[in-house]
Order: C-alpha cells, then sequence, then structure tokens
C-alpha cells in the first residue's frame, strides 16, 4: 500500500512511503496551537491484527520433546506480526517492544515471541527500546532485537 501523509503542520509538503506484508493503523499527532514556522509531522504505523502471543512458547529453551511432539506452541523466533516499509519521509513504526522511526529508507519492523526485531535494508534508522528505554541507530545491513521480558523476570517484580 503507499501511503501519502502530510509531512508538515502547513499541509503543504507531503511525505510518501510503500508498506507490505503486514496490518497496521495510522496515526499522526499534529500540535493544538497551529505553530508560526511549519513543524514537521511524523506518521505513525502501529501494527494490528497479530497472532496472540499466548502462542508463544516460554522463553526458556524448548525440550527436544517438545519440539518433536509438534505442539501448537511456537518458538521463541516465530515472528507474530510483521511490516515492511520502503520510501522517504518520516514515518514510525511500532511494534510491541520497540518503535523504529525513519527519514527515507528500506526497513522491517517484527514483533516475534522473543521481542521485535528492526532490520534495514538501506540507510539508517533510529530504533528505541521501549523496556530499556534507549534509542539506537542501526545501519544497513544491520538489526536490532528488542528483547521481550522473560517468564522469570516477570515472576520476580
Amino acid at each position: 500500500m503507499q501511503l501519502t501523509s502530510a509531512a508538515d503542520t502547513a499541509g503543504v509538503k507531503t511525505q510518501t512511503s510503500d508498506f507490505y506484508d503486514g496490518t497496521f493503523q495510522i496515526k499522526q499527532a499534529v500540535p493544538k496551537k497551529k505553530p508560526k514556522k511549519p513543524a514537521a509531522l511524523t506518521t505513525n504505523l502501529v501494527m494490528t491484527g497479530e497472532i496472540a502471543r499466548s502462542q508463544c512458547a516460554p522463553l526458556k529453551r524448548l525440550r527436544a520433546a517438545d519440539v518433536s511432539a509438534k505442539k501448537k506452541k511456537k518458538g521463541p523466533h516465530s515472528v507474530l506480526g510483521k511490516l515492511w516499509g520502503s520510501g522517504k519521509g518520516k514515518f514510525q513504526t511500532s511494534g510491541k517492544y520497540s518503535s523504529a522511526t525513519v527519514r527515507g529508507t528500506i526497513w522491517l519492523v517484527a514483533d516475534r515471541c522473543d521481542g521485535t526485531l528492526t532490520q534495514v535494508k538501506r540507510g539508517v534508522v533510529s530504533v528505541r527500546d521501549i523496556k530499556r528505554k534507549k534509542t539506537v541507530k542501526v545501519k544497513a545491513g544491520h538489526s536490532y532485537l528488542a528483547r521481550a521480558q522473560s517468564a522469570s523476570k516477570k515472576k520476580k517484580k
């Protein structure tokens, strides 16, 4: 799907990107008061329609017996939902554990059982790890996994 949205608060400039292989909800926050000078706007795509996390196996190692019995639960690298983006403009794609902000590149955000994976094919992407409260720059050819909290850590809280 090709998406064109406002690039600034004046509404004169637009930004366009292609998104595919996923379902998402489109959001764009606009300031309540119109600024004197046009301010840049970011279009946020929040992934929706994902497979339930209850289908994930515990993040501990899978036993060989579980794998051989072909239980319905999936492994930690199983993809629950994904969204590819390609284009120019200020876009943000949000998964469960991280969000990726781009200015023009080709990237993938995939929610998996073990976290949210961001892969960059072209350009540079700023990835905000929600759990660690840290932003990482990811260059072309690299990826970043914002890890899910393991079940043992959840019980300690």
